[in-house]
């Protein structure tokens, strides 16, 4: 990775941030240091010496700007593989490494939170809360402990190592891109549906301007998804390493946050403008509903899962260690799975029956606009992390290392897979008439997430830790468990 220098000649690192530490991996013998480069001149290379301000602003430094080596504020570094062939190592703090998960965890699941309250009951969704957030988190102890054994820290490569005559690596991969291609669609979704109600609040864009095209361009939901898609993910869908994406999960958790805050304090002072349910007795709460229960089983699933990020995230941290690995990972769980259930329990109780599917329609005027905004920038920031733990699966089905892909390669598979998800959104959105979040949700959160969260961390650990009966018991009540989910959200979905 090119150096960038100071008028003093002292090498500046372009991108330095607390709790984030960005180093190149030089070939033995080069001479080279972290963030330096031999040169070919006689003069030595001065040690590094790094910005101390923030991200943002080393990003947008003068320094880099004058060597043109961004792309978006984004370093080139993160994008291309350098020329001299230094590759770009990632040591992200625990802090940093937390906020990737969460940020993988916390999408549009979260949305839908007050509606499954509102299908399964209070009782019933905190049961399910406890036993699924129990459940994730012991998955992802059960894969790690297992790439611990195997010293292979690469989900599907640890699969196949362990299941060579079943293709194992072969079904994680695919699994993965199905999950995650399943997860960006509904991300997309939501992204236009709010762009939709956020516009139609201040024009006179009617129900047959958003998909037609007889009215102003403003007013069809196909542009209004594909313009914040185009201009502001694809460009950080580019970002080749899944450790980069750092800085950006602690914006979105903020806005994230932000909403969370909008739910538990808007909520009960909305809740004068819906003075009766649908039963007309204001005061009726569902306690618990089997049949909801079911139907909203995979919504939770699809909420807290975060397996997949689990070596990208590891692999990128400073203590690489099992142990650190496996505490930050149950911080997230605890911290993910309090967050959505609070906007769950809360915002179904500030609604009853007329809590919507998306929490948010559920917040009218200037005040809902600006949190659907919020919403909309999360979402623009949460979408590069699945995908690009999608894209180095989708590699790796035709034997391919995504770091190894040349520069055309790269950017060519990452526009054309980014852009047919999308245009597959905008036909959902303009030709079908079906909850397509609903199903995308169940589907991917619900099928191909059990497999990736329950059913192949317990396989895994049966196989590999026979005579630990306390691994084996637990991965075996793993494996049933996912099992179950499956069978459930097929029932669901069919109901």
């Amino acid at each position: 990775m090119s150096s960038y220098l100071s008028d003093n000649g002292s090498n500046v690192s372009p991108f330095h941030a607390d709790g984030l530490r960005f180093d190149s991996v030089d070939p033995p013998g080069s001479g080279a240091q972290s963030f330096n480069i031999d040169s070919s001149q006689s003069k030595q290379v001065k040690s590094n010496q790094h910005h101390e301000s923030s991200g943002l602003m080393s990003c947008l430094s003068s320094t880099c700007i004058q060597n043109n080596r961004l792309l978006f504020c984004i370093p080139l570094d993160w994008i291309f593989i350098p020329d001299d062939g230094h590759d770009i190592s990632i040591r992200n703090s625990n802090i940093a490494t937390l906020f990737l998960l969460l940020n993988t965890m916390i999408g549009s699941g979260i949305i839908v939170q007050g509606y499954v309250f509102a299908q399964s009951g209070i009782l019933a969704a905190l049961f399910e809360y406890v036993v699924i957030s129990i459940m994730i988190y012991t998955g992802v102890e059960m894969i790690v402990r297992c790439a611990q054994h195997t010293d292979i820290f690469d989900y599907a490569e640890l699969v196949r190592n362990i299941f060579p005559q079943y293709y194992g690596g072969v079904v994680i991969d695919f699994c993965i891109v199905l999950s995650n291609a399943g997860a960006l669609l509904s991300y997309i979704l939501v992204i236009g549906s709010l762009m939709d109600d956020i516009v139609g609040g201040f024009s006179n864009c009617t129900a047959d301007d958003d998909h037609g095209m007889n009215g102003a361009w403003y007013c069809n939901i196909g542009w209004l998804t594909v313009l914040p898609i185009v201009f502001f993910t694809v460009p950080l869908c580019l970002i080749r390493k899944f450790g980069h994406l750092a800085m950006i999960s602690y914006f979105s958790i903020a806005v994230i946050s932000a909403i969370v805050f909008l739910v538990l304090i808007g909520g009960p002072i909305r809740r004068t403008d819906y003075p009766d349910d649908d039963t007309g007795d204001s005061k009726h709460v569902n306690l618990g509903s089997f049949l909801g229960s079911i139907k909203t089983i995979g919504d939770i699933v699809f909420a807290l899962g975060y397996v997949t990020a689990t070596f990208h995230s590891y692999n990128a941290m400073e203590t690489k260690t099992v142990k650190n690995f496996s505490n930050v990972a149950l911080q997230t769980t605890i911290i993910g799975a309090c967050m959505c259930f609070l906007v769950g329990i809360v915002g179904y109780l500030s609604f009853r029956n007329n809590t919507q599917t998306n929490i948010l329609l559920n917040f009218p005027g200037v005040i809902g606009c600006i949190f659907k905004i919020a919403l909309v920038i999360h979402l623009i920031l949460y979408i590069p992390g699945d995908f690009v733990i999608l894209r180095a699966a989708l590699w790796k089905l035709f034997d391919t290392d995504v770091d190894k892909q040349s520069n055309t390669a790269f950017v060519s598979v990452t526009l054309a897979s980014i852009l047919t998800i999308t245009f597959i959104a905008i036909m959902l959105q303009l030709y079908s008439n079906a909850n397509n979040l609903g199903l995308v949700v169940d589907i991917t959160g619900g099928i191909a997430g059990s497999v990736l969260y329950f059913i192949a961390p317990g396989l895994s650990a049966m196989t590999l830790f026979p005579d630990d009966k306390f691994v084996y018991y637990r991965s075996m009540t793993l494996l049933v468990f996912g099992v179950c989910i499956v069978a459930l959200v097929i029932a669901g979905s069919a109901m």
